[in-house]
């Protein structure tokens, strides 16, 4: 069992009595548990170090970018570990 599926039904849960934050770099957990809002935030060394956040709902094509590559590393390992968890489809 991975950590994604003995977490999401907990988070699910914690979700209907309270607002949860979630800090993650695992892609599974920010899509299956149906996030509401995805913060992005990026470091620009080449401004002094300027921190930019985008935020979004996981549908808005940007931040659903921003979850596959940067959470994932890109749309195929992305797929590849659904495929071999099947945590998606719950």
């Amino acid at each position: 069992m991975t950590v994604a599926q003995k977490l999401v039904q907990c988070i699910r849960d914690a979700c209907n009595r309270r607002q949860v934050l979630i800090v993650t770099h695992n892609p599974n957990l920010a899509v299956v548990c149906d996030a509401d809002q995805l913060v992005h935030a990026a470091l620009d060394k080449s401004a002094g170090n300027r921190i930019t956040y985008k935020t979004g709902a996981l549908e808005h094509p940007e931040l659903n970018r921003f979850a596959i590559d940067v959470l994932e590393g890109s749309r195929v390992p992305f797929d590849m570990r659904d495929e071999t968890y099947g945590v998606m489809g719950q």
